[in-house]
């Protein structure tokens, strides 16, 4: 089990520090929020994940080439949905954090962030070529096997997202003009990571 357990936060690592889709939804939460209301949903990968899993699991290890297209440009359109709704904020003066500024709803927040990650090819892809083999062999052991990889993995990824989620809400609620060079950050971010998505899936759709 220590061994699946170590596994699991070597691979924990990578999303950690990788600076993608999620995180820049988290950053342009964070600046809107502040980190103290943003931080609970750096555990929304655990909830998100479940159905994933599950797929995964249920087709034997491969979601559909189809499913993953539709997904990729269902995700652009919804990044590219978030990063005009935070120009259209920072348009009516609010560029983040203020001590004015009215939050988002938890429930809203929540199935935001649940809608962005099961709208991205990205998790899918993951649990089906890297995650999810590991976990099967690991089901076939026991139980415990599978937790202790489990573990291992969202001890890293959530942590990971809960020091950027800071750093990112310390930062901004430092200085104004950093809080509002990184809000266009987020929506330069989210713009060309959504067409990205979108002519992949396109592409792939077409072929």
């Amino acid at each position: 089990m220590l061994t699946l357990f170590v596994q699991g936060l070597a691979l924990g690592l990578q999303p950690a520090a990788s600076f993608g889709p999620f995180k820049m939804f988290l950053m342009s939460t964070t600046l809107r929020d502040g980190w103290k209301r943003t931080l609970p949903f750096c555990l929304s990968p655990l909830l998100a994940d479940i159905p994933i899993v599950l797929l995964v699991l249920l087709v034997l290890g491969r979601v559909p080439q189809a499913l993953l297209n539709g997904l990729s440009i269902a995700g652009g359109l919804f990044m590219l949905y978030l990063a005009w709704r935070i120009v259209r904020a920072m348009r009516k003066g609010n560029p983040g954090i203020t001590p004015n500024a009215a939050p988002s709803t938890s429930g809203r927040t929540l199935l935001q962030t649940l809608s962005f990650i099961w709208l991205s090819p990205g998790p899918y892809i993951t649990w089906t070529l890297v995650l999810g083999p590991i976990l099967i062999q690991a089901l076939g052991q026991s139980a415990l096997h599978a937790v202790s990889f489990l573990a291992g993995f969202y001890a890293v990824f959530v942590a990971g997202l809960a020091v950027f989620v800071v750093a990112v809400g310390v930062a901004g609620a430092l200085n104004a003009n950093f809080n509002r060079w990184l809000m266009w950050l987020s929506v330069l971010a989210l713009t060309v990571l959504g067409l990205s998505q979108i002519g992949d899936g396109l592409s792939k759709w077409l072929r």
